[in-house]
């Protein structure tokens, strides 16, 4: 499962999570629950003028609790934010994807 995240706080990634682990249910998964987190690019995104300590935490509270629940968890994003936007000493446990938009990375 994929999921997109605006979360501005370790709370707002915790009910993410949650939301996330109700609509699974039951259901086994065979691969990780992927957390995308990225600048939108967009002049009203809620999370324009967020701090590295809060990008990091919103992540933190989804990854840690859907951990918690028992299921792995892995981040998606691309290399300019998970350099500029995350604590990597916080984050680093958590496998990462990373985004590659043309044909050579970057």
């Amino acid at each position: 499962m994929y999921f997109y995240s605006q979360a501005t706080s370790y709370e707002e990634g915790v009910e993410e999570a949650n939301y996330v682990l109700s609509s699974l249910g039951d259901y086994a998964l065979s691969y990780p629950i992927v957390l995308d987190r990225e600048d939108p690019m967009q002049e009203s995104a809620r999370t324009n003028n967020m701090t590295v300590e809060q990008h990091t935490q919103a992540a933190l509270g989804f990854l840690e609790t859907i951990e918690a629940a028992g299921k792995s968890a892995m981040i998606y994003t691309n290399q300019v934010y998970y350099a500029l936007y995350l604590d990597l000493e916080q984050i680093y446990k958590f496998p990462v994807w990373i985004a590659q938009y043309a044909n050579e990375p970057v």
